[in-house]
């Protein structure tokens, strides 16, 4: 999204010789007025000033395009304007500061149009700019071309994002799965990312990208999770509309053993691999043989069952 192309356009200041034929090849004003013309044609104009001083040059470059460029009476170049040929063609213009620095590019083509502005000492540069399909934004830089800060709507994805020059970066936005925001610290290369659809959730990133903490809340209730260097949910607690709880699983994700306060009281149940429950201590279903209702046993109830979940022991 740079303007190097602008750039180019005006080297034909240097590169074509309109600007130096100007400065070293002009002629005093002449005292006597010549007749009106119908129509001049020729490759370049240039206006001198009251001291014969060239202060404005329209001129066609080769390959380049058409371009007229004033200066002051110091003979430093203030504004161009002109239309640019080639595969990045369109209309520009551009302004400068009295030490010659360009501060202001504005140009339009069938890609994109953008208004760049950097300081005098070329130091911070700062873009507003429509992108064609790749989306619109906003963009503050410091000398180096890095963004510090910027807004940036491309697609569903609406974000506005400050870095620092340590990369210290903060991230604001929304996306097709709602807002978000998202913090990260260069130093220890983790990451906090929050988000708000139809749940709202926080995630920790480690410095590998992987998620290794999560804390969301819902319609069903409040959790965190933590995960193991591999990504893999390992331990999870919170509080459900039941009650609180804590989960353990194996490197699978699978859950193994499970404590919670339900609504009958306190258990703490182990699983199989399939998540099946072959043991529980505390709060479980006891069921009746001949009318098959169920009954919660008592917090010091110890079930055993097999892997359909038939009951091979209960006490008391």
């Amino acid at each position: 999204m740079k303007t190097d192309w602008i750039t180019k356009c005006l080297l034909l200041v240097a590169g074509s010789g309109i600007w130096a034929l100007a400065l070293h090849n002009s002629t005093p004003v002449s005292a006597q007025t010549p007749a009106a013309a119908d129509n001049i044609t020729a490759h370049e104009f240039t206006l001198v000033n009251d001291q014969g001083n060239p202060v404005a040059v329209l001129a066609y470059a080769p390959n380049k395009g058409p371009v007229l460029v004033m200066s002051d009476d110091n003979r430093t170049p203030q504004v161009a304007l002109g239309y640019a040929s080639g595969d990045k063609n369109g209309p520009y213009l551009t302004m400068f500061a009295p030490n010659g620095r360009r501060t202001v590019n504005i140009y339009s083509n069938s890609h994109l149009q953008e208004i760049d502005i950097h300081d005098p000492m070329g130091n911070h540069e700062a873009m507003l700019g429509l992108y064609g399909k790749v989306g619109e934004g906003m963009f503050i830089s410091r000398k180096n071309g890095k963004v510090s800060a910027g807004i940036d709507m491309h697609g569903a994805l609406t974000e506005f994002y400050t870095d620092d020059a340590d990369n210290n970066y903060s991230e604001l936005g929304e996306d097709d799965n709602g807002p978000f925001m998202a913090l990260k610290n260069n130093l220890s290369k983790y990451k906090l990312k929050m988000r708000a659809s139809n749940s709202a959730t926080m995630k920790f990133i480690d410095p590998t990208g992987k998620t290794s903490g999560e804390i969301s809340t819902d319609r069903t209730g409040t959790g965190m999770l933590f995960s193991d260097s591999s990504g893999m949910p390992r331990e999870s607690i919170g509080v459900l509309s039941d009650g609180p709880y804590l989960s353990l699983m194996d490197a699978s994700g699978v859950s193994r053993v499970r404590l919670e306060e339900g609504k009958f009281g306190p258990d703490v149940s182990v699983y199989d691999k399939d998540e099946h429950p072959r043991a529980v201590l505390g709060v479980t279903d006891m069921e009746d043989k001949k009318t098959g209702a169920k009954t919660p046993s008592k917090p010091s109830t110890l079930t055993l069952y097999d892997a359909q979940r038939n009951i091979l022991f209960q006490k008391p």
